[in-house]
This record gives structure tokens, sequence and C-alpha cells, in this order.
């Protein structure tokens, strides 16, 4: 006859996952920390394009240069010179 391995663990011992939040829980707020990321991500993304599709007109706009100056260090572009409008038809 064979005889079954014993174990030495004792029975009243819940398993070391239950000692955090449940598993429901941890899942929710990884789910909505995700969420949030990507809205932040897509907003940043939104908010990069608008100044590099308006770049020309204002990066030429005082109260804005400074901005794009910044950006421009950053990123290695160039700035158009002060006082142009950009490519004629720009509107």
């Amino acid at each position: 006859m064979a005889r079954s391995p014993v174990v030495d663990e004792p029975a009243d011992v819940p398993p070391a996952s239950s000692a955090s939040a449940p598993s429901g829980e941890r899942s929710r707020w990884r789910h909505l920390l995700l969420l949030w990321a990507g809205t932040i991500i897509v907003a940043l993304a939104l908010v990069v394009q608008v100044f590099a599709y308006r770049f020309d007109r204002w990066a030429s706009e005082p109260q804005l240069r400074s901005i794009y100056e910044f950006a421009c260090g950053v990123i290695g572009c160039e700035l158009p010179e002060p006082g142009t409008d950009g490519p004629a038809g720009d509107s």
C-alpha cells in the first residue's frame, strides 16, 4: 500500500495573497490608474499637436515666444525671426 506524502503546513494559516488588498480591489485601482495615465498622455499629445500646428504664427507672438524658445532648446528646432507671421496663407 502506498502512503501519501505528509504536509507540514498548519491548516489555519491563510494564503500569502490574502494578506494584502483583495484581488478585485487591486484590479480596480490598477484599472483607474491606467485610465488616468492614458487620459493625461492623450491630453498632452493634443496640446503638443496644437502647438506644433500653429508653430510659425505662435512662435512670432511675444507672449508665446518664450515657450517656443524653451521647447526648441529641448528638441533642437529653429524659431522663425521675431515679427514674421510665417508662410504666406497661414490662417
